[in-house]
């Protein structure tokens, strides 16, 4: 009869007394996989998962509880040394602390309160998600949007590219349309009830071919997204962590526009020591990181190096994002930092990583060692009359269709590149200027998965959670 092999939580406890630092680098992946089933269960309770979510969700948060994973095991080994108690084993005291990880996930999710809104389908489609509002009455569903991109559209009689035609057609159809509605048998849309005709049916999107009658359509729910619930009137009481006055109201907290000097120098002050606090705390925490083994923390030493440079460049943005926590500005402020991490990381290149336990050298932003992008992808678009080029990578990382990572080439149908002319891009649009609406386009880039706790964007949160926290500890 073979002999059985010690689980890892077997040979930690009987090693606890020889183990050293360095052996955490085997140690730390295994018990992540050793409680797996466990892990899974917890992502569920951390994300509020559902089961047609896969394995994201524990794929997710098995990258991201690996430093709590491993700050565990330095307390029950090395500083605490729990082992030393012939009553305690390593594997209840992770799962312990990770259990309570899972648990304040859940609670930062729980205090942004959200509600689920209609969203538009065409909208959705095209690389913009817009909320619905329902007319009174009617019981239909309005979308602003499309009776503005209508007006537009029926202005260029002449003119319409085939692509310019199928947004004007699908526009029309859900710029008013019934919340009841019917799955595609063939694409799994969404079809509108006030579409439907009595005999038969077309798939209103151009990539599907389904044709039939309406007896073959099971009923679907109408999509929606989440947002955070808007305060309806300067009269209603603000949501605020800080105790307010009984008779406070939302229009107490509008700025006034005359500012005498003395108010003026007040805020200026309180502004640099705000920045000065978040300077002293991100150069704080990479001065630790530079502590740890360079190979194996050098994703997060270069992703606090990103958030550095941004404070240097947009110092008011990032005061009321990791200050704050209440930015407001029109550019997405973490694709704006990831950005600066790739730029930053493509600049130390090349350079060691130690993902697991063996050492990689890295030559290029696409090694799958580095683990920040999932591929190139390419794709066409047509340039809207905002100048915006949508996100309609192809690529889906389980089923929801993967970000725009890094731009490498934008094209026009005459091959000249329109790099140049980008003014910003997103995780989900490029912004071009002076290039006209209508243009078709040919995209670049490299795809990140749409998750913010896989690939590239691990670090992303991570530092930021890191980073507020310590402010937190700062300021109580």
């Amino acid at each position: 009869m073979a002999e059985k092999i010690p689980s890892v939580v077997a040979r930690i406890d009987d090693q606890a007394d020889s183990l050293t630092e360095e052996d955490l680098d085997w140690a730390v992946p295994e018990l992540i996989e050793h409680f797996t089933d466990r892990f899974r269960a917890l992502s569920h309770l951390a994300y509020d998962a559902k089961p047609e979510d896969g394995d994201t969700p524990l794929n997710a948060f098995k990258r991201e509880v690996e430093e709590t994973v491993r700050r565990a095991c330095e307390y029950y080994l090395f500083r605490s040394e729990h082992w030393r108690s012939e009553s305690r084993s390593i594997g209840p005291y992770v799962i312990r602390c990770v259990t309570a990880y899972a648990k304040d996930v859940r609670a930062e999710v729980n205090a942004n309160k959200r509600i689920h809104l209609p969203t538009c389908p065409a909208c959705r489609l095209l690389g913009k998600q817009k909320w619905m509002i329902k007319l009174d009455g009617s019981g239909l569903l309005h979308c602003k949007l499309c009776d503005e991109k209508i007006e537009y559209l029926q202005t260029q009689e002449g003119k319409r590219t085939e692509r310019m035609e199928y947004e004007l057609r699908l526009r029309k159809i859900f710029v008013r349309h019934s919340r009841k509605g019917r799955r595609c048998p063939s694409c799994s849309r969404f079809i509108p009830d006030s579409y439907l005709a009595a005999y038969g049916i077309s798939c209103p999107y151009d990539d599907c071919t389904w044709f039939g009658v309406t007896d073959e359509l099971e009923p679907m729910s109408h999509p929606v997204g989440l947002c955070h619930e808007s305060l309806l009137s300067l009269n209603d009481k603000p949501n605020t962590k800080k105790p307010l006055h009984a008779d406070a109201e939302a229009q107490d907290f509008i700025a006034d526009d005359q500012v005498d000097p003395f108010m003026s120098a007040q805020i200026a002050q309180q502004r640099q020591q705000e920045l000065d606090l978040l300077t002293d705390v991100i150069d704080g925490l990479i001065e630790r990181v530079k502590r740890e083994k360079r190979s194996r923390a050098i994703k997060k030493l270069l992703m606090f190096k990103a958030y550095r440079s941004m404070v240097d460049r947009q110092p008011d943005d990032m005061i009321a994002y990791l200050v704050h926590q209440s930015y407001a500005g029109t550019i997405p402020i973490q694709s704006q930092i990831f950005q600066a991490y790739v730029r930053i990381v493509d600049n130390a290149i090349p350079f060691e990583i130690m993902p697991g336990r063996e050492t990689f050298e890295v030559y290029s932003l696409q090694d799958e060692n580095l683990d920040v992008f999932h591929g190139l992808s390419k794709y066409e678009a047509v340039v809207d009359d905002e100048g915006s080029v949508p996100n309609n990578t192809q690529e889906k990382h389980n089923g929801n269709r993967c970000f725009i990572g890094m731009v490498c080439d934008v094209v026009d149908d005459h091959g000249n590149s329109l790099v140049s002319k980008i003014d910003h891009y997103t995780f989900s649009y490029i912004r071009l200027a002076g290039v006209p609406a209508g243009t078709k386009v040919r995209v670049t880039h490299l795809r990140l998965p749409a998750h913010y706790e896989m690939g590239g964007l691990v670090q992303l949160q991570r530092v930021r959670k890191a980073i507020v926290e310590r402010i937190k500890k700062r300021m109580s």
